[in-house]
């Protein structure tokens, strides 16, 4: 007797960390779908807005998996550190591939019909031939190109990356169910807190600046608080990082830097001259800012040089599938996608997939910063997390 499909929900996501507002949308996600399995695809070691995780991605997986999620799987950096297009062409990608129903993600503006959105965002001029005012950044063009063939104005960060979600859904041959969420407490980078409410942003700061995990326990779900006392690692950001970053720019040349994925327009000479200029990484930042560049574009130009990633490396990576994390019925969806999926399955690191020319070459290569920094193994002698619940 042939067994029943299961159904599946995706989440995409860098729960950095997870708090209460991601455990209420993986509860509402699972309720208004009635999924039998929530699907998360999550950023590595390396976020989109260009900086390192808080902490590694192993813990983040244990935090998602006590939280609700039944299949993590890691949206690789190639495609974790891009902008908003990018990073939810790769995320929809994996969830497409996987064989995910629906696409559930939090948004201001749940009400929008995203499909029609989705739909008609791919009706737009192709970005490299109409984005070419280089005393605007690329969200505020596209805004303005939105409200002109449009009507519509995407002003929050998360309606901007829901945009983009929709724009990847109805690229597929077979759309997911797009489904919004209302976004609800603290607005990223918000410093207020709203009841158990806080943004990820001002955790991080809360924790990187050396403060006590016990002030931040009406905003994480237990699971997280746990996960975060017993971190052997420490709480990483940017501050941690500038001096190795300080370093690669003062040991490349000018021809390297050019070399290095996102530095275009001649970047690598103001990159040269204000490195020095500069005692921390805010003031870098700063020094480098333009009307043209927004700070999450810097950051993401900045990580690249940190971790020696070039162009033609970036054009040779491929998506895959890496399972970090499971429980018994993330595990059995995960077999169902076998029969269906197209993009490859990577379970483990072997000499052969982090070869130079390997599958898993770029995504061992830039992990072993994070692993330097944490003491904490990332893919060599380390198995997905098979989750039990209660032990």
């Amino acid at each position: 007797m042939q067994e029943s499909r299961l159904n599946a929900c995706g989440i995409i996501a860098e729960y950095n960390p997870l708090h209460n507002g991601h455990v209420y949308q993986l509860d509402r996600a699972r309720a208004l779908t009635n999924a039998d399995v929530l699907v998360v695809v999550m950023s590595g070691n390396f976020v989109q807005r260009g900086e390192i995780a808080l902490v590694d991605k192993w813990c983040r997986t244990q935090m998602a998996l006590d939280a609700g999620a039944d299949l993590v799987v890691e949206l690789p950096f190639s495609a974790a550190t891009q902008p908003a297009d990018g990073f939810s062409a790769g995320a929809v990608r994996i969830l497409a591939d996987l064989g995910c129903d629906f696409l559930a993600f939090g948004t201001e503006m749940p009400n929008l019909n995203y499909a029609k959105l989705g739909q008609a965002m791919l009706k737009l001029p192709r970005r490299q031939d109409i984005f070419v005012d280089y005393t605007k950044t690329y969200a505020t063009q596209l805004n303005e190109l939105l409200q002109a063939e449009l009507g519509v104005t995407l002003t929050q960060p998360n309606l901007l990356l829901a945009a983009s979600y929709a724009k990847a859904v109805m690229a597929e041959p077979d759309p997911m169910t797009l489904l919004p969420i209302l976004r609800i407490g603290a607005n990223h980078d918000d410093p207020r807190t709203l009841g158990k409410y806080s943004s990820a942003s001002h955790i991080r700061r809360v924790l990187q600046a050396g403060g006590a995990i016990q002030d931040l326990v009406p905003y994480l779900p237990n699971s997280s608080v746990m996960a975060l006392a017993s971190y052997p690692g420490p709480f990483l950001d940017w501050a941690a990082c500038f001096s190795y970053l300080k370093y690669q720019i003062n040991t490349m040349t000018l021809a390297d830097l050019g070399q290095i994925y996102q530095v275009t327009e001649g970047l690598e000479y103001r990159i040269k001259k204000v490195i020095n200029q500069s005692q921390t990484f805010a003031e870098f930042l700063q020094r480098l800012k333009t009307k043209r560049y927004t700070n999450a574009r810097l950051q993401r130009v900045c990580l690249n040089v940190l971790l020696k990633v070039t162009k033609t490396q970036m054009a040779q990576s491929q998506l895959f599938i890496h399972p970090l994390g499971f429980n018994e019925r993330g595990r059995q969806f995960l077999h169902q996608s076998k029969q269906s999926r197209t993009l490859p399955l990577v379970t483990k690191p072997d000499a052969k997939n982090t070869a130079e020319a390997g599958l898993f070459y770029l995504q061992s290569r830039v992990d072993r910063f994070m692993a330097q920094l944490s003491g904490r193994p990332q893919n060599f002698r380390r198995e997905p997390l098979y989750y039990r619940k209660g032990e």
